[in-house]
Parts: C-alpha cells; structure tokens; sequence
C-alpha cells in the first residue's frame, strides 16, 4: 500500500473516531507545556546566577541545579532574591511573571503524572462521543483532577511566552547591571 493510500486511511479513520485526533491534541499540548516549564527551569537558573551575581554566577548556577524535583521551591527562591535584590520597577516586571508560572505549575504537575482516559459522556451511549481526558490513575493514590484538552491548551498558550518573558527579564537585569559588576565600571 502506497503512503498515500495510508495517509488517506488514517484521515478517513480519523474521521469514524474523533477521539484520535482528541488524543493527539492531548499529545501536543501536554508536550507544548511539559517543554514550556523546562525552557522556565532553564531560565529560571540563568535568573538565580543573575540575581546573585557575577562574582558568584557559576557557583549559585550550579546550587540552584542541585534542588532536584521541586520546581515550586525553585521559584519561591527565585521570588525571595528578586524581593531581596531588585528595585520596586524590576518586582513590578517579575510579579506577574512569577503569578503566571504559579497559576500553571499545578496544571503541569497534574499533565506529568496523571493518565490518558477515554470518557463518554453520561448523556450519550456513543463511543464516538468520548472525550480524551488526563486523571489520576484508579489506583495511584494520587490527588488529582481530570483535565480536559482545553485546559491544558490554555495552559499551553499561557507558558509559551513567560519563557521568554523569564529570559529577557534575567538578562535586562544582567545588562543593568553589567557596569556595577565590572571593576572600575
């Protein structure tokens, strides 16, 4: 068979059951995010280095890479040097930055560790009205809640750009500062 011909079968198959392209949604959201709050983490040590400065950089870089699996923490002590170390203009900048990623860390947390269902709806008896779905495993013991493909898209959309926000943030402040951190500057 011509892939051609598997193209336009799995279009058509797509067509008989929604809930492939819903999973597929998922899929790409759920990674949209998950990338999102890794390129954050990222960003976040090159702020930390920023904020304790350039004669220490490397070995605060290097602290802050060592809190492992606690991305809440990380960001607390991000807000507690920003509190510490920036004029009231740059806390002004960073707030909403740091609400953003607060408001959606959850939302990442649940796309981690919860798992891809099928539900139809209690007022159909279609399969073809299933809705794709993350939520806790039955048995994990984990709190959670479901997530519809919406929400995770929205988060999505939501986080993309505070990457960059995060980035241009650390390095307007690394530039502000660049004279004060060089001897005689």
């Amino acid at each position: 068979m011509a892939n051609e011909d598997l193209s336009a079968l799995g279009e058509a198959f797509r067509g008989l059951h929604p809930t492939l392209v819903q999973q597929e949604q998922i899929f790409r959201e759920a990674g949209r995010t998950v990338i999102s709050f890794s390129n954050i983490e990222s960003d976040l040590t090159f702020l930390f280095g920023v904020l304790v400065g350039a004669d220490l950089y490397t070995k605060a870089v290097a602290t802050f890479e060592e809190v492992k699996n606690n991305f809440a923490l990380k960001l607390k002590l991000i807000d507690l040097m920003v509190e510490k170390e920036c004029t009231e203009a740059e806390k002004t900048v960073w707030r909403p930055i740091s609400g953003t990623i607060s408001t959606h860390k959850g939302i990442r947390n649940l796309i981690a560790h919860q798992r891809m269902s099928f539900q139809i709806p209690s007022d159909s008896d279609q399969p073809a009205a299933s809705l794709v779905v993350l939520e806790p495993a039955l048995f994990s013991g984990r709190k959670g809640r479901k997530l519809e493909g919406h929400e995770i898209k929205a988060t999505a959309d939501a986080l993309e750009p505070i990457a960059d926000r995060v980035y241009e943030f650390a390095r307007d402040l690394m530039l502000r500062r660049a004279p004060a951190a060089v001897p005689g500057g």
